[in-house]
């Protein structure tokens, strides 16, 4: 990788803002500023979507690297460097070609997943000679630290055009009880979600706010047009815990179409979280700090206990019947477990951290022949074309 990975502090400690701000697009449409409030680096980005034109890459690339390495136009020339730009950004890159799929309208998709994990997807082809990046959860959770700072690097270089965030979802974690669904709702009747001096739609989501079935709950406050969209629900159960673990996420969704999203989201998003409600400044300072580290490890000790009670359930009986019939531990453990070493999926250690890199792993790392299948709409096979990389 020819990229420096040097960083500089571009967050702010303490940012206030008392009024959003209301700007219009190019196409005559008002968009909301998103209000900012408190420190920068009290909550995380849970999930980002972004777009430029595509030969941003080629440009990116003519002024960090000492060559310029695309000999051809093709989108999958573009995508061998995007690839290379993902890895240096994220910590892993483009690793498979996959159909489409409805209600998307580019040309093609490819995956970044590693070991069953879906980290992000790439859409490039149509739409103005856009690429469009979808991240997930589990992607932003395992990607290399600092990733926000070199994405913002990327977004806003000289020499990448018509980047826009079309979606960020910035969460909170919490552990002491500091708020839950329930508390949330009690603090809506109270006007404590109130903007601009009206109240915001809500919702209620899950069994538990009517029976006890301990699946969780989830308040919603506004609404998917609404500048902020916000969900508070119970994590650990989300997880599959049973056991009473207190785990609440205070999650905000911004969509670009409804809302001018400054790449600053990615530097200080702590302080977007913080000026979303008035209740948010108070709630700012509380819950944890080091939320990718601590979110991370909550969430693998719940799957482990939820993975120990699925398998108590599911061959409990089986096992008595084993030692009923003399079996020993050792020999029941040999005929149960997996001879191919695999792990649950929700245990799966790709969700959690970057294992070191294999070879060929990403398509920039081929040196040959990469072999492209193109599907149509409904995920069939049409043929299968192999491109030179050379």
């Amino acid at each position: 990788m020819g990229f420096s990975r040097e960083t500089n502090s571009y967050i702010q400690p303490q940012e206030y803002e008392r009024y959003e701000k209301v700007v219009m697009d190019a196409k005559g449409n008002l968009k909301v500023v998103p209000l900012r409030r408190g420190k920068g680096d009290s909550a995380f980005i849970d999930t980002i979507s972004f777009t430029f034109h595509e030969s941003s890459v080629a440009k990116f690339f003519l002024i960090t690297r000492e060559f310029f390495p695309i000999k051809g136009v093709s989108d999958r020339d573009v995508l061998v460097r995007f690839s290379d730009i993902l890895e240096w950004i994220f910590g892993f890159g483009i690793s498979s070609h996959q159909p489409v799929g409805k209600g998307r309208f580019y040309e093609s998709r490819w995956q970044m997943e590693r070991e069953g994990v879906l980290y992000g997807q790439v859409y490039i082809g149509g739409q103005q000679e856009t690429i469009l990046v979808e991240m997930t959860g589990k992607g932003c959770a395992v990607a290399e630290e600092g990733w926000e700072e070199r994405l913002y690097r990327f977004l806003t270089a000289d020499t990448t055009y018509n980047a826009k965030i079309t979606r960020c979802d910035v969460a909170k974690d919490f552990y002491e009880n500091e708020i839950s669904p329930d508390l949330a709702w009690q603090w809506y009747e109270e006007g404590k979600f109130d903007k601009r001096g009206k109240r915001p739609l809500v919702g209620k989501l899950g069994d538990d706010w009517l029976n006890p079935t301990e699946k969780g709950k989830t308040l919603t406050i506004g609404s998917k047009n609404s500048s902020v969209f916000s969900r508070i629900y119970d994590k650990a159960k989300e997880q599959g815990d049973t056991s009473g673990v207190f785990w609440c996420r205070f999650e905000q969704q911004y969509m670009g179409r409804n809302c001018y999203l400054s790449f600053d989201i990615l530097l200080s998003p702590g302080s977007f979280w913080g000026g979303a409600f008035e209740i948010c400044a108070s709630l700012q300072q509380k819950g944890v700090t080091e939320h990718r580290c601590v979110s991370a490890k909550k969430r693998l000790e719940l799957s482990i206990e939820r993975s120990k009670q699925v398998a108590a359930q599911q061959v409990g009986r089986a096992i008595n019947m084993m030692v009923f019939l003399g079996m020993s531990d050792s020999e029941i453990v040999d005929y149960l477990r997996r001879k191919d070493g695999a792990l649950p999926h929700r245990v799966n250690p790709a969700s959690f951290i970057i294992k070191e890199k294999r070879a060929c792993e990403y398509i920039h790392d081929y040196e040959k022949e990469i072999e492209i299948i193109k599907f149509d709409e409904y995920g069939m096979v049409l043929d299968t074309l192999v491109d030179l990389n050379d």
